[in-house]
């Protein structure tokens, strides 16, 4: 608080204490780094291929009705299909 006559000192209320606001990521930046910290902590690597529709649908029907997540039945093909040892 100020005196009524002083006119050298600042009001505090005028004074920005805090500073600019930081912008807020976006939701898909959010996303991304949770997805990343999740791939960091667990050690995995994301792999993107592209095959026939007709063979995803099939994929997916067997992982459906063998209650398996795509993305460990696929590695486990990768592990004893393509690179075990000869």
């Amino acid at each position: 608080m100020i005196a009524a006559n002083d006119k050298k000192t600042r009001d505090i209320c005028e004074m920005d204490l805090a500073g600019p606001v930081p912008a807020q990521p976006t939701k898909q930046e959010r996303a991304a780094a949770r997805a990343a910290r999740y791939r960091e902590r667990h050690g995995v690597a994301p792999l993107t291929v592209n095959i026939d529709a007709e063979t995803l649908a099939a994929f997916e029907a067997y992982c459906v009705a063998k209650d398996r997540k795509k993305s460990a039945e696929v590695e486990r093909l990768l592990k004893t299909q393509l690179l075990r040892k000869r």
